[in-house]
């Protein structure tokens, strides 16, 4: 087996300007990334219960902890809208509150326009 490590950004779905929250998809079963790299919707809830048990922690870019906190995050349990946009049953989905002016700004700016995750597996071939 391969090891990769690898990051995935996804689009915020929605915004909410009064109370600092974004909602977002953070992975979707069965769909290819740009490395041809396909995640299970098992392995997808193994990374949201891994992160909920051990990290729980929202970085900048990957870089430092922002000053932010996760106040929802699921898998979803059947396909449904959020803004417009269907989240596939399986999708990983994530609210967070942000609590510093700048990164919000940042968010409404456009600058930050999705969620990221990085991560490590041992890769597979499926035959």
């Amino acid at each position: 087996m391969q090891r990769i490590k690898k990051q995935i950004a996804v689009g915020i779905k929605k915004a909410d300007s009064v109370k600092h929250i974004v909602y977002g998809v953070v992975s979707e079963p069965d769909v290819e990334d740009l490395q041809g790299h396909i995640i299970s919707a098992e392995e997808i809830e193994n990374a949201c219960n891994d992160f909920m048990l051990n990290y729980q922690t929202i970085c900048d870019c990957h870089e430092y902890v922002a000053d932010a906190r996760v106040v929802q995050n699921y898998i979803a349990p059947v396909d449904f809208e959020l803004e417009g946009q269907i989240v596939k049953t399986g999708s990983w989905v994530m609210a967070v509150k942000v609590y510093n002016v700048d990164l919000w700004d940042k968010i409404v700016a456009g600058e930050y326009t999705g969620f990221s995750i990085g991560g490590e597996a041992n890769a597979e071939e499926i035959v």
